[in-house]
């Protein structure tokens, strides 16, 4: 690594590897790496942070300017955490780490975590924080929603963390003051109310991405959504799975030539051919760059194909036999 160009290492720890700080002062001092990642088993986190803090202390951290970002990710198992560490003290040892940009994956904590995270938020330079699977009701999340506002992260996943309609109203009401450019709201039983929630606030927003997969939003949520995406940023959009048909596409279909949107996901929809027309029709004017078709026959997706305008088409489920490949290439060279 000391002679290489590698810029970005990731580990898996399973064990305690890093017991000492030699390896480690070894990476920092000696190579050209400028991103770390971590993803280990909890029980290791605190000699690990302990160890980070060590080799950068603060005066030696102007030697070490080409570590820009520390990417953290574990799995939080909250029994195993009180007999061995106070999630408060692995927050603390965060808020020690000099780099410019920290990630940080963790999983299943619940609204005691979330209160800890709340509080230490504004002193960390945590710039993407993912909570997959955790379970927060309102009395943590709204703490942490509002701590967002004075922290510095701007990638946020929500994924599975049971916000329903209510918890996105709690976020909404912060939303516009949170520098957030990503927002991933997967799988989290949010409907149309809570979609009509969000599209009052998002055109006030520097969201880029937003991902709303796996959520019931319907026909009705997507209209609610044509009516302010031509207002916003969002240059990606994420509706896997959200019970869109015919009507739902036709009205993305009516604004997306007015939008910032370069990359659409539609995958698992109701959409069928009537509404992907509609779909291909719209992407004429646009230039997009990834675009996924799911369940189309082979012959449908011929016929869509002199209608798009895409650098990246992703085919789903078209049940495309190895007899169909020579004629779906010969229509992609042809549109």
């Amino acid at each position: 690594l000391i002679h290489s160009q590698i810029h970005t290492i990731y580990f898996d720890v399973f064990y305690d590897e890093f017991s000492d700080t030699e390896l480690l002062t070894l990476l920092f001092q000696n190579t050209k790496i400028s991103s770390l990642q971590f993803d280990f088993d909890f029980r290791f986190f605190k000699r690990l942070l302990q160890n980070i803090t060590q080799v950068l202390n603060p005066s030696q951290v102007s030697s070490r300017k080409h570590i820009q970002s520390l990417c953290i990710s574990m799995d939080y198992d909250p029994n195993t955490a009180k007999s061995n560490l106070k999630f408060s003290s692995v927050l603390s040892s965060i808020c020690l780490i000099p780099f410019q940009s920290i990630s940080l994956s963790i999983s299943d904590i619940t609204d005691t975590e979330a209160l800890s995270l709340a509080q230490y938020l504004p002193k960390t330079n945590l710039t993407k924080l993912n909570l997959f699977h955790s379970t927060l009701s309102s009395s943590s999340t709204s703490p942490l929603f509002h701590s967002l506002k004075s922290s510095k992260v701007n990638h946020l996943d929500l994924t599975r963390v049971q916000l329903c309609d209510q918890g996105l109203q709690l976020l909404a009401q912060n939303l516009v003051q949170i520098p957030l450019q990503v927002l991933d709201l997967r799988s989290n039983s949010i409907t149309s109310a809570g979609i009509q929630t969000l599209a009052e606030i998002l055109p006030d927003t520097n969201i880029t991405k937003l991902v709303l997969a796996c959520n019931p939003i319907g026909d009705s949520g997507v209209q609610i959504l044509a009516g302010c995406l031509t207002k916003t940023k969002i240059k990606t959009i994420d509706l896997t799975t959200t019970g869109i048909h015919l009507e739902g596409a036709t009205s993305l279909a009516s604004i997306l030539p007015k939008t910032r949107i370069e990359n659409l996901y539609l995958s698992n929809n109701q959409i069928k051919k009537p509404g992907m027309e509609a779909i291909c029709g719209a992407l004429i004017k646009m230039k997009i760059n990834h675009l996924i078709l799911v369940r189309l026959s082979v012959w449908e997706v011929l016929e869509a194909l002199p209608l798009m305008s895409v650098r990246k088409l992703t085919l789903v489920e078209t049940g495309l036999s190895l007899l169909q490949i020579p004629m779906l290439s010969k229509g992609i060279c042809s549109s």
